[in-house]
């Protein structure tokens, strides 16, 4: 699809291989693929007629899932098993730095970024805190803090920054919202 203009055009193939996950950047214009067998995934990115940029092995996940692009394009999120834990990891495009940004016991996961990518909101099962969605600066300084308490899988951060969404897997299946700038105050859709 032209982003532009609107008009969609033919499908085109990006990979041959089985896609674990994958993620698109903001502008359309390049596609990270978590690809391959459970021992072999690579992290490999693409333009969008499907020409392999580059692959990024120092940043090859092992039995992941979730990759995710910042807003701006230049970092990437994914998680990464660490010691029989799922803990999320990013990677800085332009240099290929990849960093681990959760050390936390048990998994992290999903993780994703914040509208204006300064931060980045995950699930947890923390034995101290509890469960629920926790917020860390990006950057990886400072420290992790609990946003709300409860059990989810699926998030979504609105573009303007003000909300949370998130999918209630407690209580019945629905949408929850955490609104951002009012406490972190939870709501219901």
């Amino acid at each position: 699809m032209n982003l532009e203009s609107g008009e969609t055009g033919e499908p085109v193939v990006i990979s041959a291989t089985e896609a674990n996950s994958f993620s698109a950047s903001s502008d359309g214009r390049v596609l990270a693929l978590i690809g391959g067998a459970t021992f072999s995934e690579e992290l490999n990115l693409y333009e969008r007629a499907g020409k392999k940029l580059e692959t990024l092995t120092s940043a090859s996940p092992s039995l992941s899932a979730h990759v995710e692009f910042s807003p701006d394009g230049r970092r990437l999120l994914l998680e990464r098993e660490t010691g029989g834990n799922v803990d999320l990891w990013t990677v800085e495009l332009g240099r290929k730095v990849v960093s681990r940004l959760t050390f936390g016991e048990g998994n992290e996961s999903p993780g994703i970024w914040s509208a204006n990518g300064q931060a980045v909101y995950f699930f947890a099962n923390r034995n101290k805190a509890g469960m629920g969605i926790y917020e860390i600066p990006a950057n990886g300084t400072g420290s992790e803090k609990l946003l709300h308490s409860t059990s989810t899988h699926h998030m979504h951060a609105s573009p303007d920054g003000r909300y949370l969404i998130y999918e209630r897997t407690a209580a019945g299946l629905g949408l929850d919202y955490i609104d951002l700038q009012n406490g972190n105050k939870p709501g219901v859709y």
